[in-house]
Formats: C-alpha cells, sequence, structure tokens
C-alpha cells in the first residue's frame, strides 16, 4: 500500500500566505557591508601608497645629496654648479613614474654644513664667505596617484643633507727607521732590549701588509666606545687622552683582526716573545698631542670636532705593529763601543722621538723618529784613568766636553691628494733637519729626552779645568741645518716608498761649524776677550787677570814642599827660571822676562805698624815677595794684623803662619804679577799659534805662551778628537745606525677620498 503525505492545516496556511514581512532588505545591509569594505580596503591602499611613496622619495633625495657633493673639489671649494647638475641629474633618473613631480618646491643647494655655525637639526646654510663649499641639501616634492577621493592631502615631501668629508691619507715619514734588519737603527735598538731581527721579520710580510685595520676598527676592539656616549673619544684631543694602552693590547687586538690561521700563529709567537722580555706592558699613546708622539698623528690637536673620515683609513697591520714596537723601543740607548777613542769618548744612541703614522687631511703632518747622539768627552777617562790621575790629580787639568746630537728628524706634510685620478694619488713636502749640535750640561734624565730638543734644556758646564779652578765655562749650540724637499713625494700611490733627496745644504758645513764651535773653545782659553763663536755660545773664559791667578796657583802648587806649603825660595825660582826643557813633559817656561825693580817695593817698619807704602823702599820682584811674607813690617804684623795699605798683606805673623800662610803667599804673588804685566812672557799663544790650534785639518799643536805650554798634553790629546768629530758623526750614522745624512724615507699608506655622508 502507497502511503502520501499531505501537510496539515496550518502548514498550507503558512505556505499560502508567503514569507515574513520581517526578513526584507538583507541583501542591502548585506552590500552595505562589502562596500564598506572595498572603501576601507582603497582608502588604505591610498594611504599606504602614499607612505611608500615617501620612502621612496626619500631614497631619491639621499641619492641625490650623496652624488651632488661627490662633485664638490674640497681642495679648491669649487663645484657648485657640477653638484646642483649632478643632484637634478640623480632626481630626474630616479623619480617615481607613479608621482607627480612639483618641481617647484624639488630642489638642490649646494653649500656648507657646520654643526658649530649653524642652526639645528640641519646645520647648513647656502655658502657664505664663512664657510666653504661641502655639502648638498635636497628637497624632493610630489603629489601621488589618486585611488580612492579622499579630503586628505597627497603631497608627499622627503629632504636630505650630505656632506663632503675631506679626502684623507695615512702617510709615515723616516720609514727607514722601521726597516727590520741588522744594518738599521732601530734593529739595533730592538736587539738591545732582546728582539732578534728574526723575531720581527714577520711584520715584512705579506700576510700582515695585506691585512688591514682602520683607527676606529682598532679602537674598537681595544673595548674603546665609540657610540653615542663616546663621540669625545673621536676628537683629536679625545685619542690623545686614551693613556692605558699597551702593545699586548695592540698586538691582541692584531690578532682578533687577522683572519690568516699561519699569520695568527706567527703573531701569536711575537706576542709571546714581546711578554717574555717584559715590553707588553709598555704603555703606547694612541694620539699625538703637543708633549707625546703616539701611535697617530691626525691633524687638529685642540680640535673638538669629530675625527670623521680619519679613522675609517685602512691601513696595513704590519705598519701598525711595526710602529707599535718602535714606540716601545723609545728611549733605549745603545752604546756605540766602535767610537770610544782610548776611553776619551763614549757614545750612546736613542730613537728619542718614536715614529708615527700620520693620518688626515691636507695640512696633516707627521714626525720621523728623531736620533739623539751623545758623546760624552772627558780626560777622565783618558786611558783608562792612568793619564788623568797625571792631568787632574796632579795639574788640576780635565776637560769635558758633553755633546748631544739631534741627529736627523723631519717632517713630512701632505700637501694635496688627487681623487680624481686614476690612481689616486698624494703629495708629501719633507723638511728635514740635520744634526742640532749642543756643547754644555746636560743631566742623565734629559740626556735622551724625549720631549724637547737638545738645546732647550742645555746649561752651563766647566769644559776646561786648571788647578781644579774653571778657567772655561759655558755652553754651545750650533742649530741644524734644514731643507725642504717638495718634489720627490709628488705623485705617489699607495704603497709607494721614496727617499729624499740629500740636503742641498752640505752636511760637511755642519760638520765644520761643529769642529769650528769645539776648537774654538779651545782657543778661547788663550783670547781676551773670547772668541765669536761659531752658533749660540754663551759664556766666556776668564780675562787676563783671572789666568794671571791660575797662573800664580799652578806654580805656587809645584813649589809646594813636604807639608804641604808654599815655598817662597822656590816659587821665586819657577816664576824667574822656570823649570825643565820644552820636550820634556812637565815643563814649566819662567813666567818674568827678568827679576825687574819698582819704586816702594820692599816694607818698612814703624814699630807698632808699617810705615806708609809711599815711604817704602825700591826693590826687585823677589825681595818684594820676601819682604810680604816673611819678614813682619811692625809689631802687629808679627802678631798677625796686616797693616800694609797698598794692598798687600804680612804672612810672617804667628796667626797669619799658622792659620793662612798658603792664602797669604797667594795673594800676594797674584798681585805682584797682575800688577806688572810688563815684566811677565806672553801668557798667551800668538796668533799663529792659535790659527794652527783652530785648524781641523791639522792634530799638531805648537805652543808658545805659558798657558798653551802648560796645557799642552792636554791639548795634543784631545785636538785629533776633536777634529775627528766630524768624522765619528758620520761613521755612527753610516755606519754603526745604518742612516744616510740628509735622506728621509717616506711612505704611503692609505687614501681615502670616497667621504661622502649623510647628515640628515
Amino acid at each position: 500500500m502507497t502511503h502520501r503525505y499531505a501537510p496539515s492545516a496550518p502548514v498550507l496556511r503558512q505556505l499560502r500566505q508567503g514569507p515574513a514581512t520581517g526578513q526584507g532588505g538583507s541583501i542591502l545591509v548585506q552590500f552595505a557591508l562589502i562596500l564598506a569594505v572595498l572603501v576601507a580596503i582603497l582608502g588604505t591602499v591610498d594611504i599606504g601608497y602614499m607612505y611608500y611613496a615617501k620612502r621612496d622619495l626619500q631614497r631619491i633625495a639621499d641619492l641625490a645629496a650623496i652624488e651632488a657633493v661627490q662633485n664638490i673639489d674640497y681642495q679648491s671649494g669649487a663645484g657648485a654648479g657640477s653638484c646642483i647638475a649632478a643632484g637634478n641629474t640623480s632626481i630626474q633618473n630616479n623619480w617615481p613614474i607613479a608621482v607627480t613631480r612639483d618641481d617647484g618646491q624639488t630642489s638642490v643647494t649646494c653649500g656648507n654644513w657646520n654643526p658649530g655655525e649653524h642652526a639645528e637639526p640641519r646645520h647648513f646654510a647656502a655658502v657664505t664667505a664663512a664657510g666653504p663649499l661641502n655639502a648638498a641639501h635636497v628637497v624632493v616634492q610630489g603629489t601621488s596617484p589618486t585611488i580612492l577621493p579622499g579630503p586628505w592631502s597627497r603631497t608627499i615631501v622627503a629632504e636630505a643633507v650630505a656632506r663632503r668629508n675631506e679626502p684623507v691619507a695615512a702617510f709615515q715619514v723616516g720609514a727607514q727607521l722601521l726597516r727590520f734588519d741588522e744594518d738599521a737603527l732601530l734593529g739595533s735598538l730592538l736587539g738591545a732590549v732582546g728582539l732578534s731581527i728574526d723575531d720581527l721579520r714577520l711584520l715584512d710580510s705579506d700576510g700582515l701588509a695585506s691585512a688591514r685595520i682602520s683607527p676606529s676598527g682598532l679602537l674598537d676592539l681595544l673595548g674603546v666606545d665609540l657610540g653615542i656616549g663616546g663621540v669625545g673619544v673621536l676628537t683629536p684631543d679625545g685619542v690623545a687622552d686614551i693613556d692605558n694602552i699597551t702593545l699586548l693590547n695592540i698586538l691582541d687586538a692584531s690578532l682578533a683582526a687577522a683572519t690568516d690561521d699561519a699569520l695568527n700563529l706567527d703573531l701569536q709567537a711575537l706576542r709571546t716573545r714581546i711578554l717574555q722580555l717584559g715590553l707588553g706592558n709598555v704603555v703606547i699613546p694612541l694620539g699625538s698631542s703637543e708633549n707625546t708622539s703616539g701611535l697617530f698623528a691626525f691633524l687638529g690637536i685642540g680640535r673638538d670636532d669629530p675625527l670623521d673620515a680619519a679613522l675609517d683609513v685602512q691601513i696595513g697591520l704590519g705598519d701598525l705593529i711595526k710602529t707599535a714596537i718602535g714606540i716601545a723601543a723609545n728611549g733605549h740607548a745603545i752604546e756605540v763601543p766602535d767610537l770610544n777613542v782610548a776611553g776619551l769618548v763614549q757614545a750612546k744612541a736613542s730613537i728619542v722621538e718614536p715614529p708615527t703614522i700620520a693620518i688626515g687631511p691636507v695640512g696633516t703632518k707627521g714626525y720621523s723618529a728623531q736620533v739623539r747622539l751623545f758623546l760624552d768627552v772627558d780626560t777622565q777617562n783618558l786611558l783608562g784613568g792612568a793619564l788623568n790621575w797625571l792631568l787632574e790629580g796632579i795639574l788640576g787639568i780635565r776637560v769635558h766636553l758633553p755633546i748631544a746630537v739631534d741627529v736627523v728628524s723631519a717632517q713630512g706634510e701632505l700637501t694635496d691628494i688627487q681623487c680624481r685620478r686614476i690612481p689616486q694619488t698624494i703629495d708629501i713636502a719633507v723638511d728635514s733637519a740635520v744634526a742640532n749640535v749642543c756643547v754644555g750640561n746636560m743631566s742623565e734624565d734629559n740626556i735622551m729626552s724625549n720631549t724637547n730638543r737638545c738645546d732647550s734644556f742645555l746649561g752651563e758646564e766647566q769644559l776646561v779645568k786648571l788647578l781644579h779652578a774653571p778657567i772655561l765655562s759655558g755652553k754651545l749650540h750650533i742649530p741644524a741645518l734644514s731643507y725642504v724637499d717638495d718634489t720627490t713625494g709628488l705623485d705617489m700611490q699607495v704603497g709607494d716608498e721614496r727617499a729624499t733627496r740629500p740636503n742641498a745644504l752640505a752636511l760637511g758645513d755642519t760638520v765644520d761649524n761643529v769642529v769650528t764651535g769645539l776648537l774654538n773653545l779651545l782657543s778661547g782659553l788663550f783670547r781676551d776677550p773670547a772668541p765669536t763663536m761659531v752658533g749660540d755660545w754663551e759664556g766666556a773664559p776668564y780675562n787676563a787677570q783671572n789666568t794671571i791667578a791660575l797662573m800664580a796657583e799652578f806654580y805656587l802648587e809645584a813649589s809646594k814642599d813636604s807639608a804641604g806649603f808654599y815655598n817662597v825660595a822656590n816659587v821665586s825660582n819657577l816664576v824667574l827660571s822656570g823649570s825643565g826643557s820644552p820636550d820634556q813633559d812637565g815643563y814649566m817656561p819662567p813666567l818674568l822676562t827678568s827679576n825687574f825693580e819698582f819704586n816702594n817695593a820692599v816694607a818698612t817698619t814703624c814699630l807698632l805698624v808699617a810705615c806708609p807704602s809711599a815711604w817704602w823702599n825700591r826693590g826687585s820682584f823677589t825681595q818684594a815677595l820676601q819682604s810680604y811674607t816673611s819678614v813682619p813690617g811692625s809689631l802687629l804684623d808679627l802678631l798677625g794684623i796686616s797693616t800694609f795699605d797698598n794692598g798687600y798683606r804680612s804672612c810672617a805673623g804667628l796667626l797669619s803662619s799658622l792659620l793662612n800662610w798658603n792664602g797669604c803667599v797667594k795673594h800676594n804673588l797674584t798681585r805682584l804679577l797682575q800688577s806688572h804685566q810688563g815684566s811677565l812672557h806672553p801668557l798667551s799663544p800668538n796668533s799663529a799659534t792659535i790659527d794652527s790650534l783652530m785648524d781641523p785639518n791639522s792634530s799638531a799643536v805648537a805652543c808658545n805662551g805659558a798657558l798653551c805650554l802648560l796645557l799642552k798634553p792636554v791639548l795634543q790629546t784631545l785636538k785629533p778628537v776633536l777634529n775627528g768629530v766630524g768624522g765619528l758623526l758620520t761613521t755612527i750614522l753610516d755606519d754603526a745606525l745604518g742612516l744616510e745624512l740628509g735622506r728621509t724615507d717616506i711612505k704611503a699608506l692609505a687614501i681615502e677620498c670616497d667621504t661622502a655622508q649623510l647628515v640628515y
């Protein structure tokens, strides 16, 4: 049976009535919702594209500013036209198609950026007389497309400021001093502190030459804060103030920078050797100041603006370590035994100013390692002291000539950077100084001073003594020869190393001046007044009166008896007749031409006191000396109270003979000789003898005159040494130290010209 479904009556009624009226319009609501979503999406796209276009325009502004400043010639300050043209071309080439450009509000302005002069935040102003052309300000403006009509503005603006940092370069002066071989000075000095040449050959290897690091990279590896909090470090003064970095720190930083495993092992071995020698803790100044030579020499000590590109120059790791080790060796003087002449000359040499790496723009100066030679010429050391016993112990003669020579120093100045050449080049002018000579007193602390030239601490010295009394004191300075070579360092590429031309002012002139000055010191013993000295002379020999006093003392000393008292009869015979013959050692020439007579010579007594000298009797030199020294002139003179009225003293009294016999006799003999100079043989040699003494080509000493004859043993020993000082200088520089006088090595280490930088 088939069953069919039949709806009930209520259901049939509902079907006949249709849908309920409460559900009408639901499709319109859904459509409205969909439309609102579409509008929101289009609005988001519209605004989002504006932000995208804003970012794109910012990129265009940045590129245009950088390309604009790259067309500025920093050195000449020219290029405003090409700067603007390059910026506009960049904007044109990179402008997005979908953005409508507003030409009236898009601009490229080339001018000056200076945070110290111009207002924040751009620190930019159009070119004025107050500032050089070094920056570009770019403003770009356009309208983004309308995707959904709306009330908001579709104008998009972006701007940028870029500046052109000064092109910078790194170079070194006096690179010859950093050649690690047995014949070079630094090799010798490092050998003196325990570093062998084999320890250091690594530093000249290709591996270290190709491994490079920047000063900022080194500072970062050393843990120096280069962030916002460390901006002060980035100035010349800031780098110079870093004073806690050791040689070991720099070696460890170099190890961190070296990526080659073999090179790392070699550096580790060098580090171990440095530690063994105790050099690891030597503090290495990173920057140079007025009083300190550091690892780097930047332009502008005293400036507070950042170093910027100078800190980013890439230099060879080997050059960095060489210089640091050179600084560590600073102050270690080496003996030069080959120059010791019969013990009379002791020679030392040292680097007194370490080398530096100069980094910076045009105008940056770098200094070579300065070498000082110290020659101590002293008769106390003569023949191990044997002859000195005779000269100083018996005759009271000493000649002491401390001679310091600032042998060679040089200053290199970066005068130009050719950024547009291929390859890029630099120009360096070198001002070299040779043989700044000082003779005089120098303390042990100052002899190898690393902060001053020798003439800055030079004091007077007792250069020559006779009878233990100084007869020649003073100091002598012979300025160095300075010569500027501004042609050898032209057009140097990175890696170029050149030697400047020889000093056009012949070194022989300086050597001659040194020898002449030293011989002048000797001849000055016999001249009254003092001779005109070569160089800057302070001090003078005693005059004739003082020389007579010294001669009197010399003859009195020779007359002493076994008890140490002056013998009047003996000294009278010596003064009149001398002792020995001219060809014998110890010869003493007569001082007087005769036993002269004069009025009022012999004292007479007036019982209690001596009679007035106008009443005295005429007599000879010997009678007068006998009267003053051995015959009482009165009762008071007998007691020891002198009553002479003419400057002489009675020595025959009880108190005089007991308390001051030698002093009283010396006073009377000196006064007699000084008062009758016309009766003395010449004390000083004649001009021909002085000329022969001044002759640097002869070692002969042909004396006449009492003083010259007395000093002849010293002069005969000393003159050949002084004549040879020039040869000593040449020997120590060319042979012992491996330096060639008058030449300076310069080396180009790096050139950095791509220095455009966004600053806003």
